[in-house]
């Protein structure tokens, strides 16, 4: 049985492939350059970027993120997630 995508999940996966395409675009890298330093196919990261993007696994986020040369979080989180996660880790300390 197919799994089905929640309407909050597409919107974080939207969100990932924006900050993707912002990322990368304000490093001067075009998606095709940026494949080729994550060392995945550029179908591949299309799909990521597109209006209704594919999953992204662990492994190809993280080459993503490294190839962009930006945390994982910042790919993932928003902005306040990252703040209120940032004030946790500092209370805690």
């Amino acid at each position: 049985m197919a799994k089905t995508r929640s309407a909050r999940d597409a919107e974080r996966l939207r969100d990932v492939g924006d900050r993707i395409r912002d990322a990368s675009e304000t490093r001067g890298l075009s998606l095709s350059r940026l494949a080729i330093m994550a060392g995945i196919p550029l179908s591949t990261l299309n799909t990521y970027v597109s209006d209704e993007p594919a999953e992204i696994g662990a492994v190809n986020l993280a080459r993503v993120a490294i190839a962009l040369g930006v945390s994982i979080d910042e790919l993932v989180l928003d902005v306040n997630e990252n703040v209120a996660i940032s004030s946790m880790h500092a209370g805690a300390a």
